[in-house]
């Protein structure tokens, strides 16, 4: 049992510790992210609602309201040029 405990407890191993660390420190900006691009999409839905627009073609996106549902969906509809 205490072969066990010594290989899942923390022993300070730098190498095990940076990366976990890493990997916490990505989850975290993610999901800032994820919360960032939640309250954007409720932006947008809520202007292209204010503009009478279900279907919105920019540039190389199109954005439109997903029918039936409260929501937005975002896309690439061509290829960027290089």
């Amino acid at each position: 049992m205490a072969k066990q405990a010594e290989l899942i407890e923390g022993r300070g191993i730098k190498e095990l510790d940076e990366a976990a660390e890493k990997v916490q420190t990505l989850t975290e900006k993610r999901l800032r992210l994820q919360e960032q691009e939640a309250e954007a999409r409720v932006d947008l839905l809520d202007k292209m609602r204010k503009n009478g627009r279900k279907v919105y073609l920019y540039g190389e996106y199109k954005a439109r309201i997903v029918p039936g549902e409260d929501k937005v969906s975002v896309t690439r509809v061509k290829e960027p040029k290089k």
